[in-house]
């Protein structure tokens, strides 16, 4: 299995003592959650972050370490979900983690990156009130292995603006490598015993690892031819066309949710979704009408915008 780069260091408050349990192998794990504060465009927000410590450090964190103490965290982001029980993770395996003296109180460091393959093509959208803001989305798979496990980690990766029209000329494939460099964020869907959490990425910076996987654009070919060769068939390819060869079962292997459902607003003259989607419940319903109407009204023509329920993909 490939080894892909998988790597995050994050500052933030542990939300309670730390938890020390062992594994079914014997192995010690320290789990705690941290609250890391962050300033993006939107204004403040908190992210929590499950952290799970494994190994010699776990001991020694755990009597260490206390609730709303400042941490520095180093490791992987991790999800996954075992099917046979139905128990879900998505947080960080640390390798190192130590107490932080200081750091920006509004302003928690946030930095990830991580390398994979795109799970599918991209979907480019113009969204926010006046509908244009570039976005686009896509979910990558990511493999590690060590002497324990192997595993692949599925994420959301949102990229906004230049960079995003940037990625949409690129046209990328499903099977794309892709080096992301962002920020973590924890983010939920649903209400009440339907809630469920994910974890996604909100790219600075991607670059684009293997060529080969592309579709030319029209500055240099015709638009429809891919690079891509019948020949350089990966181990990702493998997996995602021979063993689990629907998108539900590839996400009910990985710890991806593909078939939870949302609203989201259309426009019906061009087809393009507007804003991000909201949970599939009356209050999800009211709140995309709402912006359909605002949308509506900016245009000075309400019947253009549309509601309609899609699949959205998350993380368990």
């Amino acid at each position: 299995m490939a080894n892909d780069l998988n790597s995050c260091t994050i500052v933030g408050r542990l939300g309670r003592d730390p938890k020390l349990t062992v594994t079914g192998s014997g192995r010690a794990v320290c789990r705690f959650s941290i609250a890391n504060n962050r300033v993006s465009e939107f204004g403040l927000e908190t992210n929590w972050f499950n952290v799970s410590v494994f190994g010699d450090l776990a001991q020694p964190l755990a009597r260490r370490l206390t609730k709303g103490q400042l941490v520095t965290v180093v490791g992987q982001v991790e999800v996954k979900r075992d099917l046979e029980s139905g128990q879900s993770y998505n947080g960080i395996v640390a390798e190192d983690v130590q107490p932080t003296k200081s750091a920006p109180a509004l302003n928690h460091p946030n930095a990830l990156t991580i390398a994979g393959r795109l799970g599918g093509e991209p979907e480019y959208k113009l969204v926010g009130k006046s509908s244009n803001r570039p976005m686009l989305t896509f979910s990558i798979a990511s493999s590690q292995s060590n002497e324990y496990s192997e595993r692949t980690t599925w994420l959301r990766v949102v990229v906004w603006g230049e960079e995003a029209l940037r990625l949409e000329k690129l046209k990328l494939t499903k099977g794309s490598h892709l080096t992301v460099n962002g920020s973590l964020q924890s983010r939920s869907l649903g209400e009440g015993p339907e809630r469920r959490s994910y974890l996604q990425v909100v790219a600075t910076r991607l670059e684009l690892n293997d060529q080969r996987n592309t579709k030319r654009n029209s500055g240099v070919g015709n638009g429809a031819e891919s690079f891509s060769h019948f020949s350089q068939q990966t181990t990702f390819d493998r997996y995602t066309n021979e063993l689990n060869p629907t998108e539900n079962q590839i996400a009910a292997e990985s710890g991806v949710w593909s078939n939870t459902r949302g609203w989201q607003v259309v426009d019906r003259k061009s087809g393009i979704y507007r804003g991000d989607p909201y949970p599939a419940s009356n209050a999800g319903k009211q709140a995309a009408k709402q912006l359909a109407t605002d949308l509506g009204r900016e245009r000075g023509r309400p019947q253009d915008f549309i509601l309609k329920l899609v699949e959205i993909m998350i993380t368990r």
